[in-house]
C-alpha cells in the first residue's frame, strides 16, 4: 500500500498542523502494533510521523513522544499536551490526565516509567524520532543506553501491556547498528518506507525486511509518499 502525505501550501497565518485532519490509515489492514518509519533526509519522514501521531490521537490513543519542546511545541499546543521537563513529573496522575505527553528531559527513571505505564492499563504509543542517534550512542551515553533498552523492552513485551513503539530514522544501517535496535525493527509488524538510497534498500533486503518486488516499488517512490508493509 502507498501512503500519500497530506501536504498543501501553507496559507498565511495557518499552522501547518491545522490541516492534518485526515486519518493516515484509512483501511482495515492496519492494526495496532509496533511501527518503524524509515526515510532518507528530505523524504518527508518527520511530517509523516506527525500525521501518524495526529491520527492516533484523533482515534483516542495515548502518545508519549521523546523530544525537545522547541521542536514539538506546535504539537503540544494543538493536542493540548503536557510537557515533562523534570523527573518529578513522571507519576501516575500525570499520565492518567493527559493523552499526549512530551518527555523533554534527560533525567528519566525508565524503570519507574515502565511500571507506571504497565499499571496504567491503557494503550500507549511511545514515539522516538532520530533512532539513528539513539543507536549510535548506545553504550556511549548512559541516557541513550537506558532509553534504547527501555524501547527494546516495549518492543519485546509491550503488547502484553498495550504498549507499542513508533520509531523513525534516516539510515537503516545506523538505525540498526546495535542488537537492541535491530530487534526493535525485527519486532515491528508495520514498516513504513519512504525514499531510500541503494545501500539502504540492499540492507533491508539482506535482512529479509523487504523482498525484491517491494524493492522495485520503493525505488519508484516520489518524495512525500511512503510504502506500507505489513510484516
Amino acid at each position: 500500500m502507498i501512503l500519500h502525505l497530506f501536504f498543501q501550501k501553507k496559507k498565511k497565518g495557518m499552522n501547518k498542523l491545522d490541516k492534518l485532519t485526515v486519518s493516515v490509515f484509512e483501511n482495515e489492514d492496519f492494526s495496532m502494533s509496533h511501527i518503524a518509519l524509515i526515510g532518507k533526509s528530505g523524504a518527508g519522514k518527520s511530517e509523516l510521523l506527525k500525521q501518524i501521531v495526529g491520527s492516533f490521537l484523533q482515534s483516542g490513543k495515548k502518545i508519549i513522544w521523546f523530544g525537545s519542546y522547541d521542536e514539538h511545541s506546535s504539537m503540544v499546543e494543538k493536542w493540548k499536551g503536557y510537557r515533562i521537563d523534570k523527573n518529578e513529573d513522571i507519576n501516575s496522575a500525570t499520565f492518567s490526565a493527559h493523552s499526549f505527553i512530551l518527555i523533554d528531559t534527560l533525567q528519566i527513571d525508565f524503570e519507574h516509567l515502565k511500571n507506571i505505564l504497565i499499571q496504567d492499563n491503557q494503550e500507549w504509543i511511545l514515539v522516538q524520532d532520530d533512532m539513528d542517534e539513539v543507536s549510535i550512542n548506545y553504550e556511549q551515553s548512559e541516557f541513550m543506553t537506558r532509553k534504547l533498552e527501555f524501547l527494546y523492552f516495549v518492543s519485546e513485551f509491550g503488547r502484553v501491556f498495550n504498549l507499542y513503539t513508533l520509531v523513525a530514522g534516516e539510515d537503516i544501517r545506523t538505525f540498526t547498528k546495535t542488537l537492541p535496535s535491530k530487534k526493535i525493527v525485527d519486532n515491528t509488524k508495520n514498516l513504513l518506507l519512504l525514499e531510500q538510497d541503494y545501500t539502504s534498500l540492499k540492507h533491508l533486503k539482506k535482512h529479509k525486511w523487504i523482498n525484491e518486488e517491494q524493492v522495485k516499488k520503493i525505488e519508484s517512490l516520489p518524495k512525500y509518499e511512503a510504502f506500507f508493509i505489513r510484516k
